[in-house]
């Protein structure tokens, strides 16, 4: 028995839903070799950037008050099993919020602000945070 038109659109609309609900969206981000997203506060797991290093990033976009959920992209785009939480050794700031990134997830603990676009910092050792401490970020727009 064939279906009409109109049932044809609404099982393919449900389809794509499903789809959409079990694989989410693809990841927006950084492009490989550390280039930030430009509204973006992008995370990378090494320092000055991933240099040479695991091409591991995260860009957020609104607060997170928790890392521990969270896990790295790779630098071809892939959601790695790589957990961020305390992983972070250097960031920049694209967006025209200030964010504070906090040692502790809920904002807690030592703490990192980048109050302007285009801040970056090539390492946090020397910073409030320090190297692989961040576990959260909140964003004040």
């Amino acid at each position: 028995m064939s279906l009409p038109n109109w049932s044809r659109v609404i099982l393919g609309a449900a389809a794509a839903a499903v789809t959409f609900a079990v694989t989410g969206p693809a990841p927006a981000g950084a492009d490989p070799g550390g280039t930030c997203a430009s509204t973006a506060f992008c995370l990378y797991e090494n320092k000055n950037y991933n240099s040479g290093n695991t091409d591991h990033w995260r860009n957020l976009y609104t607060s997170d008050k928790d890392f521990r959920d969270n896990v790295w992209i790779d630098g071809n785009r892939k959601v790695t099993d790589d957990g961020m939480d305390n992983e972070t050794s250097s960031v920049r700031n694209n967006t025209n919020c200030v964010v504070t990134i906090y040692q502790h997830p809920g904002y807690s603990g030592a703490a990192t602000t980048f109050i302007r676009k285009g801040q970056k910092l090539p390492s946090l050792s020397n910073y409030g945070i320090g190297d692989n401490r961040a576990s959260s970020a909140k964003f004040t727009c």
